[in-house]
């Protein structure tokens, strides 16, 4: 993609640089889709490593700098919108203590799906991997885990009285596999399906069996305190082996030490 010169000074348009963001696609009018990309981070910009400046200031060069040139490179060459391939915005950004008003008000009314608010600090360095001063906080349903689904046919005793036979009719066992290593997946839990889903499935011709998925943990309901499964939120046919047993671990300690979201409101 190509990008203006950040001043009117300079007649180099910007080159060397490396931005942070996410690819998102909003639902229009009448079912419309628009490809957006979501800048809310910078690395390097025109040649200048920022990653050592606060967040603050690296976030201020994307919406008060990259951002304007761009939409005026585009005001006056708006055919050059037809040539991206997707639209550029800077992803906008609340105080942490706005919470409720982003959770009641803004995230209803965004045009593509959320899975949780990050809280990021005004002050920190740009961060490679883990940063322990980047929180994310997900509603329950949100905290998923990829697993590698198997499936376990009971026998046809009616074909095959020595059980070698599987029913491929009858509705199996769903296995959860965690990756160890290498190729290597071990057994973790199983995931319960209800005859109706287990219907939808079959009548949409996926192939489940090997697939990795990604479930998410239902805790018991008020009126069936006894059920609390996982479940299968979309299958990841991005992925090649499902997620590290380290990462299981990280992730149902989060799952145990969840923050309601009345309990995230409440926090000043």
């Amino acid at each position: 993609m190509f990008f203006p010169p950040l001043s009117s000074s300079s007649q180099r348009p910007l080159t060397n640089t490396i931005l942070d963001g996410e690819l998102v696609v909003d639902t229009l009018a009448e079912g419309q889709t628009m490809l957006r990309l979501l800048l809310f981070d910078c690395l390097v910009m025109d040649g200048v490593n920022v990653t050592q400046r606060p967040f603050s200031r690296r976030y201020a060069s994307l919406l008060l700098q990259l951002l304007p040139s761009f939409q005026n490179y585009l005001k006056y060459y708006p055919d050059a919108r037809m040539m991206h391939p997707f639209e550029i915005q800077v992803k906008h950004m609340d105080l942490a203590h706005g919470a409720q008003m982003i959770l009641e008000e803004k995230i209803p009314r965004l045009l593509h799906g959320n899975d949780g608010l990050i809280f990021t600090s005004l002050e920190s360095k740009y961060v490679f991997g883990s940063n322990s001063k980047i929180l994310k906080w997900k509603p329950p349903q949100e905290n998923t885990i990829d697993f590698q689904l198997q499936l376990r046919f009971p026998p046809d005793l009616k074909a095959d009285a020595s059980g070698n036979t599987p029913d491929l009719r009858a509705k199996p066992v769903f296995q959860l596999w965690q990756h160890e290593s290498g190729d290597t997946h071990v057994p973790f839990d199983y995931l319960d399906m209800d005859d109706q889903e287990w219907e939808k499935w079959k009548q949409s011709g996926e192939q489940l069996d090997d697939r990795i998925v990604e479930c998410a943990w239902h805790p018991p309901s008020p009126d069936n305190p006894s059920l609390a499964t996982w479940h299968i939120k979309r299958i990841r046919d991005d992925k090649s082996t499902a997620n590290h047993k380290t990462t299981v671990s990280r992730i149902l300690q989060s799952i145990r030490d969840g923050v309601s979201e009345e309990e995230l409101v409440q926090i000043r």
